[in-house]
């Protein structure tokens, strides 16, 4: 069985860092799959097919899940949960229970159809050995300047369970250059604005970290590792904020909510992109 031969090669990959001299560095593991590591289905399609619906219709005579579409597609986002937290509780016992562990999950806001495999969030936010979830900041509007970039997850309740939201700052900046010589990869999205706007855009997605109280990392896209007397200095100054409002009250005087029902998203039809 393939979950079998995944946690034979996990096992030799954590064997193997625990017994190099900066293991002690280490604190945290994050679960990922294919498709950008972030735990999306093959080509996007739901992984469908003549194995996921067999195991289906063989869960669907146990009584576990009803003989519909709907269900059907209920069934391909959970099998997706159910494997990060088997692998996340795995990844736990090889370590002991010493190390957070994580994962990319949670879409809500943005690829909100079944296809995704992100609709069972309710799952991971009831597992004990999820520590942490993360998403990058959402694609809307190409992340163009003056534009809002939303979040991709439903922090709040990430949070509300007591596990940490790590927003990735892939920050594209005028640093940043195309990823592959391939189509897909060299459109605009992949480039940053001029070196003015960058520092602002990265002091925008600092200010969402700060206002909701959440952790996040910086991931330049292939720029240098911001490798740039601006952007450190401008990061020094950031982190000099972040130290200064540890002792800060930032309760959030919010008084609307949106709200997100994942199981709306089974209904929806293959390729339905409302987002």
């Amino acid at each position: 069985m393939l979950i079998l031969i995944v946690k034979k090669e996990i096992k030799k990959v954590i064997e193997y860092i625990h017994s190099r001299p900066y293991s002690k560095n280490i604190i945290g593991y994050q679960i990922a799959n294919a498709m950008t590591e972030e735990w999306m289905t093959f080509d996007f399609n739901g992984s469908i097919g003549k194995r996921s619906r067999e195991k289906f219709n063989q869960l669907v005579k146990e009584n576990i899940y009803q003989d519909n579409e709907v269900e059907y597609h209920r069934y391909l986002n959970e099998t997706v949960a159910n494997r990060i937290c088997e692998l996340s509780s795995y990844l736990k016992k090889l370590t002991n229970n010493k190390l957070i562990v994580g994962s990319f999950y949670g879409y809500c806001y943005y690829h909100t159809t079944w296809e995704f495999g992100h609709s069972a969030i309710k799952k991971i936010l009831e597992c004990k050995d999820i520590d942490f979830l993360c998403a990058p900041i959402g694609y809307w509007t190409n992340r163009n300047v003056g534009e809002p970039h939303p979040y991709m997850v439903p922090i709040k309740s990430i949070l509300k369970h007591g596990k940490l939201f790590f927003s990735e700052n892939d920050t594209r900046t005028d640093l940043s250059k195309f990823v592959f010589d391939n189509p897909n990869y060299k459109t605009p999205l992949w480039l940053g604005p001029n070196r003015e706007l960058s520092l602002e855009i990265c002091k925008y997605h600092y200010a969402k970290a700060l206002c909701h109280s959440h952790s996040y990392w910086w991931f330049d896209l292939w720029g240098g590792w911001y490798n740039d007397k601006d952007y450190h200095e401008l990061f020094s100054k950031l982190n000099t904020i972040s130290k200064e409002a540890l002792n800060m009250d930032l309760t959030s005087k919010n008084e609307v909510a949106i709200l997100c029902d994942e199981e709306a998203y089974y209904e929806s039809n293959i390729n339905d992109r409302f987002a």
